[in-house]
């Protein structure tokens, strides 16, 4: 469900992205940018090169679409 919202969401902001479903022990060594998870397991990707956004609700499109716009802003990825 939640590959769905977020493919969704970045296709209505205009940012092209693949987006995968990952277990944490394969997100730690793939090649990712961005990484959106339940905040029960944001603590354990710390220390990722990658950006790490917590969802709590996998449905809420607009909310999954204000959390990236706001970490990839904070990240100087989009303006």
């Amino acid at each position: 469900i939640l590959k769905m919202t977020v493919e969704d969401a970045l296709r209505e902001l205009g940012l092209p992205a693949r987006v995968e479903h990952m277990d944490l022990s394969s997100v730690r060594s793939a090649p990712v940018d961005i990484i959106i998870a339940q905040p029960l397991h944001t603590e354990e990707l710390r220390g990722l090169k990658a950006l790490v956004i917590p969802v709590t609700n996998f449905l809420d499109k607009e909310g999954i679409k204000r959390a990236l716009v706001a970490k990839l802003q904070e990240a100087g990825w989009i303006q």
